[in-house]
């Protein structure tokens, strides 16, 4: 992996945060973890507290040559609740973890996880990195500004910054969201509720590519703040979503479509992905039935031990 030995990740605790600390684990790479509120885990790895002191300390001591930052809210509905929350836990933490990278002797590349969020409700068939920004969401506007945030450090204090722009990611670990919630339903419900219309898009990606394009990522040199889409380039109606998980499970259950306008979600998402491959060189990606099923295959074993227990 070209010299890449040590990754600090914050927000360990997330389902991005900790697939990531799993996968770079496996890879053999020393994973330094940070979170507000440190939990035992069955693999060997760094913990330290989220508080400044605590990184710029973990930074100079042990290197890291990445730091990504998972830390933050997750919820688009939650935020529209609580705006003054989603601030602080979004905006407030990276500023005190680029505060620390500003402090420390070292410049580790930083990646910090933004969502496709900050594009809001576009016209564009494939979303590129210069679309016009216009979330629409207190939780696209944070993203946003903390995009904003990555570029004054970069600029100012010469840290090395990429913005992931992150469509819909889903994985393992995940036990909130749609795929998780279609599964749920399909295991314990009488029928399968979609609240939108079903003819929604979204762009899928399983978490562990995001592993993928950091490794690919990491020794890209420039001269600015990047902005990048990370996702699989195809859109997908929610409604197939549903049908490839009921074929996965072999469930008869019916599908019902409420046909209700979400707010806070776009209707369509699918992203250009020209710039990632430019700069990641050749790759191939999850197909989104066959993460599907790793997910099912894994939730399923899951509920079987459970069980047992």
């Amino acid at each position: 992996m070209e010299d890449l030995n040590k990754i600090l990740i914050t927000g360990c605790n997330g389902f991005i945060g900790q697939s990531l600390s799993e996968n770079f684990n496996r890879k053999n790479v020393q994973v330094i973890r940070s979170s507000r509120n440190i939990k035992k885990e069955d693999y060997d790895c760094l913990k330290i507290p989220f508080k400044e002191h605590s990184i710029l300390d973990a930074i100079n001591l042990y290197k890291p040559e990445i730091i990504v930052h998972a830390a933050g809210t997750a919820s688009v509905k939650e935020s529209f609740f609580s705006p003054e929350d989603d601030f602080n836990n979004s905006v407030i933490p990276y500023i005190t973890l680029l505060e620390a990278v500003r402090k420390s002797k070292q410049r580790p590349k930083i990646f910090y996880l933004s969502s496709a969020s900050v594009y809001g409700n576009t016209d564009a068939q494939n979303i590129k990195e210069n679309e016009e920004i216009k979330p629409i969401s207190p939780y696209g506007y944070h993203k946003f500004i903390c995009e904003k945030i990555s570029e004054e450090y970069s600029k100012l204090y010469n840290l090395d910054v990429i913005n992931i722009r992150l469509f819909s990611v889903f994985g393992r670990l995940q036990k909130k969201l749609l795929i998780w919630e279609l599964y749920r339903q399909f295991r314990e419900s009488d029928k399968v509720i979609i609240k939108g219309t079903g003819n929604e898009t979204r762009d899928y990606i399983h978490v562990d590519e995001i592993t993928k394009f950091i490794i690919k990522l990491y020794k890209v040199n420039t001269d600015q703040c990047l902005n990048i889409n990370i996702a699989s380039g195809e859109g997908i109606k929610i409604i197939s979503v549903a049908e490839k998980i009921k074929s996965i499970m072999k469930s008869k259950k019916k599908i019902v479509c409420l046909g209700n306008i979400l707010k806070g979600d776009p209707v369509y998402w699918q992203a250009d992905i020209n710039l990632l491959r430019e700069l990641a060189g050749p790759f191939t990606i999850l197909d989104i039935e066959k993460g599907l099923k790793r997910c099912i295959e894994n939730w399923e074993l899951e509920n079987e031990n459970s069980n047992i227990n």
